[in-house]
């Protein structure tokens, strides 16, 4: 069976939303204070949540550029920029029900409290007409797995950080050239 890179990610990402994976090795890392100012393209408020709940989804995913790569996407390519309105959507339920559950915005409450405002997303619980909650969730874990993971010419993996965690090593040479190179090295032997 074929397995397309965002199958693969959404894979992953339950995974990761199960409780096990990536998000657990990497807690407590800080993002240090030179890391590069994102460019979401929301209103403040919403574009603190969002840095706070890429941020949760996996830690060390705003010094990645996690933040970029979505900006990235939502301003480059027309299907994603759809998403745009989900994630702006997404930020205000996000603070409504941290608010509902414990008072303050979804960026000041703790770790724990971020975990129960999650589970409730992550089950589907939050519903509007134009929102569900267990799906904007989905597409945040996937776009915060991307953004960590992909290829640094998107705005995220800054600094090649998730490939570096993961082992990764992107090859430096081209493959098609290198096969186009042989076969024209064959063609001139055989001449």
């Amino acid at each position: 069976m074929k397995c397309t890179r965002r199958q693969l990610l959404v894979g992953f990402f339950g995974l990761a939303a199960g409780g096990v994976g990536l998000g657990f090795a990497l807690r407590g890392k800080r993002v240090p204070a030179s890391a590069p100012k994102p460019t979401l393209p929301f209103p403040p408020q919403e574009t603190k949540t969002l840095l706070a709940a890429f941020e949760h989804a996996l830690p060390g995913a705003l010094e990645a550029g996690v933040p970029d790569h979505v900006a990235w996407w939502m301003s480059k390519d027309r299907y994603f920029q759809g998403f745009a309105q989900e994630f702006q959507e997404g930020a205000m339920q996000l603070d409504r029900l941290a608010d509902k559950l414990h008072k303050k915005q979804f960026a000041d409450c703790a770790s724990e409290e971020k975990d129960a405002v999650f589970k409730q997303f992550q089950s589907g619980a939050v519903r509007s007409p134009a929102f569900e909650s267990a799906r904007f969730f989905e597409h945040l874990v996937t776009f915060t797995l991307e953004g960590y993971l992909g290829d640094p010419k998107y705005g995220g993996n800054r600094n090649q950080v998730g490939w570096k965690f993961i082992g990764f090593k992107p090859c430096w040479w081209a493959p098609r050239a290198a096969a186009d190179g042989e076969a024209m090295d064959h063609a001139h032997m055989q001449h």
